[in-house]
Parts: C-alpha cells; sequence; structure tokens
C-alpha cells in the first residue's frame, strides 16, 4: 500500500535569557525568519507560536517556561529580581509528504535549521524542576509581555513626515535625480523625463511603463524597496517612516 502520510521531526531546547518574553520573541523572530503570535489558548504558560510552509512545513513554539534562581539554595529564597533568569523553550515540529523526500531528507533539513538557531542562544540541559519558579516576576514578565503587545496593536503612524519625505522625493525626480537598481538579470530606473514618470526595465525583460498620476509613481517606488527595505530586520517591518527615509537615501 502506497503511504500518503507526512514524515515528522520533532525537536526542542531549554535556553536561558537576560530578557523578558517581548523581547526574546522578537529575537527568536528574527533567527528563524517565522513571525510568532500568542498562543490566547494556553492560559498556564506564555506561549508564541508560528509556522512556515515550504518544501518543508515548519511549526515553531517559543515557550516562557519559569524565572529560576541562578543558583540554589538552601534555607532562604531569593527575593531579587536580579537574582532570578527566565528559562524558555523552543520546540520544532517539522514535516513533509511522503511523496516528496525521505524521512532521512526531513531529519537533516530540521536538524540542520535547529542546531543552527540553538548555536546563537544559551542552551541548557532539560530543566525538570521548576519548584524554584518566581510566580511573582514570572507573572510581572507576561503582563508587561501582554502589554507591549497590546500597545503595538494600538500603534498608528503620523502620515505627515511620511507625505513629506514622499514631497520631496518626487520633487528631486522632477529636479533629475533617479532611482536605479540592478542584477543578473537586469534592472531598473525611475526617473522625470520632463512631462511624465517613467519606469524603464532593462535586462531579459526589458519595458517601458508609465505614470499618470504621483500616487502611482509614488506606488510603483515602494513597491521597488519594499523587500531591500526590510531585508536587515526580516521577518519583521519597518515603520513606513523607516521606509520613506530608506528611499529618499537611493535617491541617485
Amino acid at each position: 500500500m502506497q503511504q500518503t502520510a507526512d514524515w515528522t521531526d520533532t525537536r526542542e531546547t531549554h535556553f536561558w535569557h537576560e530578557r523578558p518574553p517581548f523581547q526574546v520573541k522578537h529575537e527568536i523572530e528574527k533567527l528563524t525568519g517565522i513571525l510568532l503570535t500568542r498562543d490566547l489558548n494556553n492560559t498556564a504558560r506564555l506561549v508564541y507560536k508560528g509556522s512556515a510552509h515550504g518544501e518543508n512545513s515548519f511549526e515553531l513554539e517559543l515557550r516562557f517556561e519559569a524565572v529560576l534562581p541562578r543558583v540554589p539554595y538552601v534555607m532562604r529564597p531569593p527575593t531579587e529580581r536580579e537574582q532570578f533568569r527566565n528559562l524558555y523553550e523552543l520546540r520544532l515540529s517539522a514535516s513533509a509528504p511522503v511523496k516528496w523526500g525521505t524521512k532521512e531528507e526531513l531529519e537533516e533539513d530540521a536538524r540542520r535549521a535547529f542546531d543552527y538557531w540553538s548555536l546563537r542562544l544559551q542552551c541548557t540541559s532539560r530543566v525538570r524542576d521548576f519548584s524554584g519558579n518566581s510566580s511573582l516576576f514570572y507573572e510581572q514578565q507576561v503582563r508587561e509581555s501582554v502589554e507591549y503587545e497590546e500597545a503595538e496593536a494600538r500603534r498608528v503612524e503620523d502620515p505627515e513626515p511620511i507625505l513629506a519625505i514622499q514631497k520631496r522625493v518626487l520633487m528631486a525626480l522632477r529636479k533629475g535625480k533617479q532611482f536605479r537598481t540592478a542584477h543578473k538579470e537586469g534592472g531598473s530606473i525611475l526617473y522625470y523625463n520632463g512631462t511624465k514618470f517613467l519606469r524603464e526595465d532593462y535586462g531579459e525583460e526589458p519595458a517601458l511603463r508609465e505614470f499618470a498620476t504621483e500616487d502611482e509613481m509614488i506606488a510603483c517606488i515602494r513597491a521597488l524597496y519594499d523587500w531591500e527595505s526590510r531585508r536587515d530586520i526580516y521577518p519583521h517591518r519597518p515603520s513606513e517612516l523607516e521606509v520613506w527615509t530608506y528611499i529618499q537615501r537611493k535617491l541617485m
């Protein structure tokens, strides 16, 4: 009988980190390239989950496990925040359709990815004794992380500084400045010819496109630099003001 199920592989590690959960989440996202969201169904622990799908599917879980004493104690437990450190767990569940490859290939891909991530974390052997967990400092950091997340969700950018940069960019194009990109297949030039805004593509797929309005040109510029403006902080996105500040610097 032909197999139709998926190959699966699971890996996990505990690691120590000095920073609170919302900062560690951000670091793990940059490290793995996978965006994580808080698991609202988990009330016992603060847990973030995310996934990436391609040839293999990666399901990632970051758990804020405990706030434990830095050193063992006998009689008097520590009471100051600096006497504790945060324990996290990173868990990877990988899968791939049987028809796409072997179990060994999936395991190798998962091992390579997880080893790369683990080398950049302060990993430790699995911790099983959470009796020293400070519920006070744990709940405090959970609360701060949730509040930070909610504040970020409410944040709205002021459009005025963005519009001001866009106007300066259009004015610079009218005065003879250009945007130029190049890659092995060709490139693009965005410019103003005295009467209209243009995008000229050269190389393997040459093309010339005219823009009837300033808004169309702004949209073209924004799309052209979308990846380049966020490449260094992927998978996160910079603010729109940061994007247009970056774009303005690319004028030639």
